[in-house]
């Protein structure tokens, strides 16, 4: 899946063909890209990038995405520490 794939997932214009569950998960990418507060940012991320590992999405793209995120978060997370949660990510089971 490509980051642009991913990204139209969040799409509105396809909200009625998706099953209830694709709704929800559509809707919490769009809050994440919207941003995220800051007591909510970690734990969000780190679903997020452990949901797109899960759907075999490369970790240079989910690197790319949830740096995306993380920038718009507030107050937005460093980079350093986006990559720590993606790093982390990649090694949870």
């Amino acid at each position: 899946m490509s980051i642009q794939d991913h990204a139209a997932e969040g799409g509105h214009a396809r909200a009625a063909k998706l099953t209830p569950e694709q709704v929800k998960e559509a809707v919490s990418i769009e809050r994440i890209f919207q941003g995220l507060p800051s007591g909510e940012r970690n734990a969000e991320l780190f679903r997020y990038a452990a949901r797109l590992r899960g759907k075999g999405v490369e970790l240079v793209e989910v690197e790319a995405l949830v740096q995306v995120a993380a920038a718009r978060c507030t107050p937005p997370l460093p980079a350093k520490e986006a990559q720590r949660i993606v790093e982390s990510a990649w090694r949870y089971k």
